[in-house]
């Protein structure tokens, strides 16, 4: 009697990549395992058993069986590819970068690797190389909506918000029924100062998800901005019914209240942030917070949840700043969105005309919109430079500050709306300071002083501000 030929790894692959495309993996994994055991070269056998692995949810088999095939002279551009989508999804972005880099190398540039690249090089902030990316794969395939959704939010993060409006418009013509596009394109045109088309998007978005939590605080600042409190709150309290524990939520709610003068259940609602924020909750914005009866410990923990979160300390581009030893003037930047009339330039616009210009030279970096009144115009000829830096990144603003040599940052912002708490996470100048629009602590590592009075900051309290503090004599806060 004859034994039968045992078939070849060629045909074993077929036969199990048949099974597998037939929904019948366990047949095919059993073929599989019988192909590396004869050949432990196989790179598309532990290809297909990942793909076995990943199908079932295992994704750290999955990981294993490709990274074992892409260890091998004959790994494929989709193995790589896929494992670059692992690691993404593992939050793993640089070593992603590195996978699909050279599945373009071996297979040549196509639609999925070059999104997935700019994908991943926007989570690790280099938006440029992610802008780059994305080009490439827009000529692959130039009716992606998911690709005009991710350029958006690479060119929001680069503030560069018209661009960031028309490709969240152009996702959505390619496929309106995606609430998230939606709701990012009512943050743009809130930016962008049109609140009512915001508005309007945001609408959109809740028509096609009615519980999204995101879209509803969204909907709910656009509506605090026009002065629709009611609506606001009414915004707040919705999301609070749908996910009570989300960040930052509760103290919204909080303020949205105070300014309705709604005191009914005041005492418990501060009691609640106050002890949630104790633990290291991120309960309530800084700036809310502020509004309760928080001790000087507790703000500081609520400040350094919050700080950690959004405004982590980023290694910058270049070797940190250092002080000028040269003995020229000392070169001050003051950075904040408000230098029209607004209440800080009202306060601070004599102050600066009175610098001493024999010791000191001003820069104003403003950031807030270009509106050209009357105080902005004084603001400006204050300043011995006055620069318009509200379509730059945070990077590029902390890069320009450092190239004129500013020696001292002051943000005049802290934690308030239209804050940019990014471009000092990025060390603008060799000394930062915290003064003025947000008396409290900023719990960040980053600002080195902040600027107040005995009556804002009381003896005995210094030691629950993360910077050091400079009292002025009498009273903080410039007045004209």
């Amino acid at each position: 009697m004859s034994s039968k030929k045992p078939s070849s790894s060629a045909n074993d692959l077929a036969t199990a990549e048949n099974y597998f495309r037939s929904g019948r993996s366990e047949m095919a994994e059993l073929v599989l395992r019988q192909v590396v055991a004869r050949d432990p070269k196989s790179s598309r056998a532990y290809e297909l058993m990942a793909y076995i692995q990943g199908n079932r949810g295992d994704l750290k088999a999955c990981e294993a069986m490709l990274r074992q095939a892409c260890s091998l002279p004959n790994a494929s551009g989709e193995a790589f590819f896929y494992l670059g989508r692992v690691q993404l999804g593992s939050h793993r972005a640089g070593e992603a970068t590195a996978s699909f880099e050279r599945a373009i190398a071996l297979a040549g540039p196509s639609f999925e690797p070059l999104h997935e690249l700019g994908v991943a090089h926007s989570k690790l902030g280099h938006h440029d190389r992610a802008l780059a990316s994305f080009a490439a794969a827009e000529r692959q395939r130039p009716d992606s909506a998911e690709l005009h959704f991710n350029m958006g939010r690479t060119l929001e993060e680069l503030q560069q918000l018209d661009d960031a409006l028309g490709h969240y418009t152009r996702s959505l013509q390619l496929n309106p029924g995606q609430s998230g596009v939606w709701s990012n394109r009512g943050v743009v045109l809130t930016a962008l100062r049109h609140p009512a088309e915001a508005i309007d998007s945001f609408d959109r978005a809740l028509a096609l998800e009615p519980n999204d939590v995101q879209t509803l605080t969204n909907k709910a600042a656009t509506l605090n901005a026009m002065q629709r409190r009611v609506e606001a709150l009414a915004c707040y309290e919705a999301a609070l019914r749908l996910a009570p524990r989300t960040d930052d939520l509760l103290g919204d709610w909080l303020i949205s209240r105070l300014y309705l003068c709604q005191w009914d259940g005041l005492a418990e609602a501060f009691a609640e942030i106050v002890q949630r924020a104790a633990r290291g909750e991120r309960v309530s914005p800084p700036f809310a917070m502020l509004t309760t009866p928080a001790d000087a410990p507790t703000l500081l923990a609520a400040c350094r949840s919050y700080a950690l979160a959004k405004y982590p300390a980023a290694p910058p581009a270049e070797p940190p700043a250092a002080p000028r030893s040269d003995a020229g003037k000392i070169r001050l930047g003051y950075f904040s969105a408000d230098f029209y009339t607004h209440a800080t330039s009202h306060l601070m616009a004599r102050l600066f005309e009175l610098h001493d210009r024999e010791r000191f030279e001003l820069i104003g970096f403003s950031f807030g919109p270009q509106l050209q009144d009357a105080m902005r115009e004084r603001i400006a000829a204050a300043f011995d430079r006055f620069i318009d830096v509200s379509g730059q990144t945070d990077r590029e603003i902390t890069a320009l500050a450092r190239s004129l040599g500013v020696d001292i940052a002051v943000d005049l912002k802290g934690f308030t709306t239209h804050a940019r708490t990014g471009i000092f996470a990025h060390r603008a100048a060799p000394v930062q300071v915290n003064y003025l629009g947000f008396p409290g602590t900023m719990a960040c590592d980053y600002i080195d002083y902040i600027i107040a009075d005995e009556t804002l900051i009381r003896p005995g309290e210094h030691v629950h501000y993360s910077e050091k503090v400079v009292l002025l004599p009498d009273c903080y806060q410039v007045n004209d």
